[in-house]
């Protein structure tokens, strides 16, 4: 059984203000692809999961883990937090500290990746 409880107060301005900055995101994204007749590309259903940033669900670049305990792109998390965020973007939860720590072995896991895809 799953018990779905109405978003209120903050959690609901959070997911808001995460689903305003994807669609921003998507649409920019759909502008500066154009129409996507590159032929051969791989969708975005095609990368591991754990590659993708949960902010933009783009692959990720320069991923970096936040006091959340989660990866996300460096850009888009900074992007968040300058925005005058001090909340996680998935749990809403407030962030220990905003320290952003690289993470190597999820860089080079999705550049190995990208080789072998040829991305």
């Amino acid at each position: 059984m799953t018990i779905t409880l109405p978003l209120t107060g903050k959690v609901m301005e959070m997911k808001d203000a995460l689903e305003r900055y994807i669609r921003e995101d998507e649409d920019s994204t759909n502008v500066a692809a154009g129409d996507g007749g590159g032929g051969g590309a791989v969708e975005l259903d095609d990368y591991p999961p754990e590659f993708v940033c949960p902010i933009t669900h783009d692959l990720m670049e320069n991923p970096v883990v936040c006091a959340d305990g989660i990866s996300y792109s460096e850009a888009d998390i900074r992007e968040w937090l300058n925005r005058g965020h001090s909340t996680s973007p998935l749990t809403g939860a407030e962030l220990a500290h905003l320290h952003l720590t690289p993470n190597y072995a999820l860089k080079s896991q999705i550049a190995r990746w990208r080789d072998e895809h040829k991305q």
